[in-house]
């Protein structure tokens, strides 16, 4: 939510419509704080980030901190490195992201992890992207004659093996305008918020019976 006046707004006008709640009753920051509340659990429930969020495989420096500004990022272990993984058998690499739908694939490093050091920086020409199920296809092109020793190499250090954590994305993913496009996770966010609000203020009666009542 942009504009936290309007989110607030918008909660009130549905809370007005409950017979035995009156909203008036109720602060701008403790309606706000139940927003926030059911926007992050409606965010767990989908599985899936509300807002673009930036995905890092090691910590981000103070620059890239700084180049995010307050946009959210989260960490996530690299992807491992699967003996024939650039050969046209295996199509030439395929990924499944764990973060979609997916805005936008900013780099895919091989990274070795004994030494931490880059063997090959995949072309961003070579790859291809389908956004909403978060599928990554790398087809070699320009370029390619340089790029059979660093990636062939990998496979013959891991000798056949799977190296775990080789394959290092860099990449942008979750929701992009969802008040506009996504109207109905807005309207899943305000019903949540209503729903904790009457669960927190609704308390259950006691059920205890007393010696003497039951006797």
């Amino acid at each position: 939510f942009v504009d936290r006046s309007a989110a607030i707004n918008a909660l009130r006008a549905l809370l007005s419509q409950v017979s035995f709640i009156d909203e008036a009753a109720f602060d701008d920051s403790a309606l706000w704080g139940w927003i926030r509340y059911a926007e992050a659990d409606v965010g767990r429930l989908l599985g899936i980030p509300l807002v673009p969020t930036e995905v890092f495989t090691d910590p981000p420096t103070d620059a890239e901190l700084a180049e995010l500004g307050n946009d959210p990022f989260v960490l996530e272990p690299g992807y491992d490195y699967e003996p024939g993984f650039m050969s046209p058998s295996q199509g030439y690499g395929t990924l499944n992201l764990r973060i979609r739908p997916v805005i936008a694939v900013h780099s895919i490093k091989l990274v070795y992890p004994s030494f931490s050091a880059t063997v090959y920086t995949i072309p961003a020409t070579w790859i291809r992207l389908d956004h909403k199920f978060g599928a990554v296809k790398i087809i070699p092109g320009a370029g390619m004659q340089s790029a059979p020793l660093s990636i062939f190499m990998a496979q013959a250090l891991s000798a056949g093996y799977p190296v775990p954590h080789m394959i290092r994305v860099r990449y942008r993913a979750g929701l992009e305008n969802v008040l506009i496009e996504y109207p109905d996770v807005v309207q899943a966010i305000y019903r949540g918020a209503i729903l904790g609000l009457m669960q927190n203020i609704l308390m259950p009666t006691s059920s205890s019976i007393s010696a003497d009542g039951l006797s």
